[in-house]
C-alpha cells in the first residue's frame, strides 16, 4: 500500500522550489540580459562595418551626421509610407546613407532598450535615434551658433569634442566627413555609440542658437528640439545604459550623475566594437602635452585644435 504525503511534507517541497526559484530567475534575468547585450555589441558591429563600406565607395570619406533637406526630399530618401513630419524637420540621417550596406533598419535599434512603434518613415525615423555619431567640432559650431573650440562638459569633465561627421544643409552650409586615413589611433576614436539621438544631441536644426557651451560648471545641453517623449535634459555625447528615461519617439533622455558605473557600447572607427564602462568613455587626455588642450580622446578625431 503506497503511502501519501503528509501536509508536512508537501509544504516543505514547495518551499524548496521557491527558494531554488529566488535563486535561480536572477540567474536567469542576468542570462537574458547578457544576451541582450550581446545583441546589442553586434547591431554596432554590423552598423560599423557598413560605415566602413559606405566610406570604401565614398573616396574614403565617412557618411554625413545628419542632412537637412526639403520633406520631399527627405521623404524620397526613407522611402517608405505612411510620411511624416519629423522633429527636427527634413533630416535624414546617417541610417539612410548607410542603408544600402545594412539593408535592416532593426539592427539601428537596441535589444537593451523598448522597441518603437508606428509604421513605415515614423517608425524608421525613431529608430534611427537608438545610436548616434560623433560629429566634428565646425558641424558643432556652425550648427549651433557657438564660437570655437567646442568643449562639453559633464559629470565627467570639461574637454573638447571633435569627430570624424560633418553635416549639410541644403543651400546652406556644408561640412564635410573625415577620411578613415585622417584619423589617428582609430581603434581609439568612437564612430557610433548608444546614444539618445543620430547625431548624441550635437547639432541643432538650422538657424537655430539654444545649444549652450559647457563651462566649468555648466554642462552643454541640448534643448533645440523637445518631443514629447523627452522628460528632462538631454546631456549629449554618448551615455551608459543606466539613469535614463523616457520613451523613444524620435529621441530619448539621457541623465548623467557623478559616478554613473553604466555601460556604454561603441563601434571604433577601425570597425571594431566593445563595450566600456562610461567614465572610460569620457576619459580626458591632453591633445599636445599641455594641461589646459584637453580632449574627451574618444570624441577628439584630431581634426581642429
Amino acid at each position: 500500500m503506497k503511502k501519501a504525503f503528509t501536509l508536512i511534507e508537501l509544504l516543505v517541497v514547495i518551499a524548496i522550489i521557491a527558494i531554488l526559484a529566488a535563486i535561480l530567475f536572477p540567474v536567469f534575468a542576468q542570462a537574458k540580459a547578457a544576451a541582450k547585450a550581446a545583441a546589442n555589441l553586434s547591431n554596432l558591429k554590423q552598423i560599423g562595418l557598413a560605415h566602413l563600406q559606405y566610406s570604401a565607395d565614398y573616396d574614403d570619406s565617412f557618411a554625413l551626421a545628419v542632412r537637412f533637406e526639403s520633406l520631399a526630399n527627405q521623404q524620397a530618401t526613407f522611402n517608405l509610407l505612411p510620411t511624416t513630419t519629423t522633429t527636427p524637420a527634413g533630416a535624414i540621417p546617417w541610417t539612410e546613407s548607410v542603408f544600402p550596406y545594412t539593408k535592416n533598419r532593426d539592427i539601428y535599434t537596441s535589444p537593451l532598450e523598448g522597441a518603437v512603434g508606428g509604421t513605415g518613415m515614423a517608425r524608421a525615423f525613431a529608430q534611427s535615434n537608438y545610436f548616434g555619431v560623433v560629429p566634428s567640432a565646425a558641424a558643432i559650431q556652425a550648427a549651433n551658433n557657438i564660437a570655437a573650440p567646442f568643449f562639453l562638459t559633464n559629470p565627467y569633465g570639461s574637454a573638447r569634442v571633435d569627430g570624424p561627421f560633418g553635416y549639410a544643409v541644403e543651400g546652406g552650409a556644408s561640412f564635410p566627413s573625415l577620411s578613415q586615413t585622417a584619423i589617428e589611433d582609430l581603434s581609439n576614436k568612437i564612430m557610433v555609440s548608444d546614444a539618445g539621438a543620430y547625431d548624441q544631441g550635437f547639432l541643432t536644426t538650422p538657424g537655430a542658437s539654444t545649444f549652450v557651451q559647457g563651462t566649468a560648471t555648466t554642462p552643454a545641453v541640448f534643448t533645440a528640439y523637445t518631443p514629447s517623449s523627452w522628460t528632462g535634459t538631454v546631456y549629449t555625447g554618448p551615455w551608459g545604459r543606466k539613469n535614463t528615461s523616457g520613451g523613444w519617439g524620435g529621441g530619448k533622455t539621457n541623465v548623467f550623475t557623478v559616478g554613473q558605473a553604466g555601460q556604454s557600447t561603441y563601434a571604433a572607427a577601425d570597425g571594431s566594437a566593445r563595450s566600456q564602462n562610461i567614465g572610460q568613455v569620457y576619459e580626458v587626455r591632453t591633445i599636445d602635452g599641455t594641461v589646459g588642450n584637453v580632449a574627451f580622446i574618444k570624441l577628439y578625431a584630431g581634426a581642429t585644435q
